[in-house]
């Protein structure tokens, strides 16, 4: 009778663990992503700006700078679909889009929110 409640106990608190360390990584995770999500909006800011003067000035927008940002601005949006990706798998949300980190539709042959193909 001990032995069970002990072992009961037992399996209780390592639940309760394990349950501990996902919602530690998930708080990460989201953290982190709200991280890119504001260099996200400083690069978009700073390309505008960019932009706006350029044009103003009749030069062309899209000089080297220009583009430095705009690959600046696809890795951060890389970074946050593969963090999406993964906090919809550790919160058990089932399969999430690769290109945005959306949850995908059972059955579904493109992203509901981006439009990224499915599986291919």
């Amino acid at each position: 009778m001990t032995q069970n409640f002990t072992n009961n106990l037992s399996q209780g608190f390592a639940k309760i663990k394990d349950k501990a360390a996902v919602l530690q990584q998930t708080m990460k995770l989201k953290s982190r992503l709200g991280d890119l999500q504001k260099q996200k909006t400083a690069l978009l800011a700073q390309l505008g700006w960019h932009a706006l003067q350029a044009h103003r000035a009749g030069q062309p927008i899209a000089d080297e700078a220009f583009v430095q940002q705009t690959v600046a601005i696809a890795q951060l949006e890389a970074e946050e679909a593969a963090l999406g990706h993964e906090l919809a798998v550790l919160e058990g949300r089932g399969p999430a889009c690769h290109g945005c980190g959306a949850p995908l539709t059972p059955g579904a042959a493109f992203c509901g929110n981006c439009g990224t193909r499915v599986g291919g």
